[in-house]
């Protein structure tokens, strides 16, 4: 049975290749029709050369099933049909582990061109504190969405741990492996630092550099806040309700966690309730953004007409800054 099915695919495969040897076609032809492991690692290899050679296989194998279908159904038919089957399955199934292989190969690579390309940004990093030693730094760490920063003075770099002294500064913002910004107008961009160690009483600092980092919170337009409490929110959309917390507010909008975005579209159109300082706001806004935190989602959201709004939550948003500034106040 098997080797009527063979000579049709050979014929098949001398219409593509007409040029190829026949010998290298029989043993294709039985490599195709015989699933033991070592025709299965032939068919990797020869797939993993000639990417084009899986799209024929199949197109031929397919064009006998419907041969075969368009013929009598009977016995004989029906078992040529499944092995026909079979083997198409499993020349899918050997293409899709090399492709898993290829993407892996290339996630791989892509990791270790990440790898050396941060080595070379720290070592950059680490020339450049060099050359500015005793020089003022401001160190900017975010507290519940507000920027709160220190000026430091390097006293000491060496090699990607640095040294700042930390006269006068305010506030509490030095806790131990919690990330923070570097910045220095001469440099091209802020270093991300990791904080190693708070001296209180010296007022020094030690601080691992990271590399280079964008802060994307200088981006946004207006003062962002967290809320004092938690605030339920519900928000009604086309497709119904969905349950969150307020996680930031602006005059801008504001920003949600659900666990279930359910069909949320950025773009869309929706109306939210919830309560602020006792009063109940029912407000239109558009959806901005979706991201995706761990096993949560965070709504970006943005006011329709913000002028209707804009004086409470102003007040609301400053009186809030002065809150968390004192919680965090030496």
């Amino acid at each position: 049975m098997k080797n009527n099915l063979k000579e049709k695919f050979e014929i098949q495969l001398k219409n593509f290749y007409s040029n190829t040897n026949p010998n290298l076609i029989k043993i294709l032809s039985t490599s195709i029709f015989n699933d033991s492991p070592p025709m299965e690692q032939f068919l990797a290899e020869l797939f993993g050369k000639h990417t084009e050679f899986e799209n024929t296989l199949k197109s031929i194998l397919i064009k006998i099933i419907k041969e075969e279908l368009n013929l009598p159904i009977n016995e004989t038919r029906i078992k040529n049909i499944e092995i026909l089957l079979d083997t198409t399955g499993r020349i899918i199934k050997i293409s899709d582990k090399i492709k898993t292989g290829k993407i892996k190969s290339l996630e791989s690579k892509l990791l270790t061109m990440q790898k050396k390309e941060h080595l070379k940004e720290i070592e950059i990093t680490v020339k450049l504190f060099e050359k500015f030693t005793k020089s003022s730094f401001s160190l900017l760490k975010y507290y519940k969405e507000i920027p709160v920063k220190c000026t430091g003075i390097l006293k000491k770099s060496v090699s990607e741990h640095l040294i700042f002294e930390v006269p006068n500064c305010k506030y509490f913002i030095f806790k131990e492996n919690e990330e923070l910004a570097i910045i220095n107008k001469k440099f091209p961009q802020p270093v991300k630092g990791r904080i190693e160690h708070f001296n209180i009483k010296k007022e020094i600092v030690s601080i691992q550099t990271l590399g280079f980092t964008e802060i994307f919170q200088d981006k946004r337009q207006y003062l962002r806040v967290e809320p004092s409490k938690k605030i339920e929110v519900v928000i009604k959309t086309a497709n119904g309700f969905i349950k969150g917390k307020l996680k930031d507010i602006s005059i801008g909008g504001i920003g949600i966690i659900t666990e279930n975005p359910k069909k949320l579209r950025i773009g869309e159109t929706v109306v939210i309730n919830f309560f602020l300082q006792e009063k109940e706001f029912k407000i239109g806004f558009f959806v901005r953004h979706l991201r995706k935190l761990n096993s949560h989602t965070k709504i970006g959201l943005e006011f329709i007409n913000e002028a209707l709004y804009e004086e409470e939550i102003a007040q609301y948003t400053i009186k809030r800054e002065t809150e968390i500034l004192n919680e965090i106040r030496l």
